[in-house]
């Protein structure tokens, strides 16, 4: 995974930002988030992630999940990390 080889070479203390969307159950987009999982499998060899997989994704490359904030008006997150 090309992503982890990078988040690995950021300095202790460094901040990531991602932008993206993080699915959820409970969320109105829930079933537009299961569409564009199933679009990105297919297409891209992406998926989309819980806010639990983002947080297993982070850690395994060396960051803590600092906080993730819903961007009004659209399915997307910001995802703040911070690298340990």
């Amino acid at each position: 995974m090309k992503i982890a080889k990078i988040l690995r070479a950021l300095e202790t203390g460094k901040q990531l930002k991602i932008i993206d969307s993080v699915m959820s159950k409970s969320n109105e987009l829930y079933l537009c988030a299961i569409m564009a999982d199933i679009h990105m499998m297919a297409l891209l060899n992406g998926k989309e992630r819980t806010k639990e997989q983002f947080e297993a994704l982070l850690t395994e490359t060396g960051f803590r999940l600092e906080s993730v904030n819903a961007i009004s008006s659209t399915r997307f997150n910001v995802i703040n990390a911070t690298a340990i």
